[in-house]
């Protein structure tokens, strides 16, 4: 939970007046998903949002840089196999930036040879999901990985 003090008052040469309203509210998790089939993106975009996370696409690696460094995620889910920059181009990239370093990283791939997940977990990612999954599966990694910040769900 956030809380937070707003000035809702105007003030004019006659009305000095100063409204103050207190607003508490839920600060929603930003997922980043790097997805390039439409279909599975469409999918997994709607499971999150529907357990109340938003959530913004990119359909490429080098999309998904760009994203990330525009909207600091709190969480990035990526597949591995991605036009223009794969899944490990995206990792090694965002981990190099001082903004994103730390921001959890999910690969989410069909890729669940324990080569490719040794890596990418070497690498630094904090998880790795295979493809086809549950929504339970999906929702409890993201859970697990979600950093338990103040005010974040």
């Amino acid at each position: 939970r956030t809380s937070i003090w707003l000035d809702l008052g105007q003030a004019t040469s006659t009305n000095h007046c100063v409204s103050l309203c207190w607003f508490d509210f839920l600060v929603m998790a930003l997922i980043l998903l790097i997805e390039d089939n439409k279909e599975i993106s469409e999918t997994t975009c709607e499971l999150l949002e529907m357990a109340g996370y938003d959530v913004i696409t990119a359909f490429s690696g080098s999309e998904g840089v760009e994203s990330a460094k525009s909207c600091w995620p709190n969480l990035i889910l990526c597949d591995i196999w991605l036009p223009k920059k794969d899944g490990y181009e995206v990792l090694s990239e965002l981990k190099q930036d001082q903004k994103l370093v730390d921001t959890p990283f999910i690969f989410f791939t069909a890729c669940a040879e324990p080569r490719e997940i040794k890596k990418g977990m070497e690498m630094g990612a904090n998880g790795y999901i295979c493809k086809p999954f549950s929504e339970e599966e999906l929702l409890k990694q993201v859970e697990l990985i979600l950093p338990q910040m103040k005010g974040i769900k």
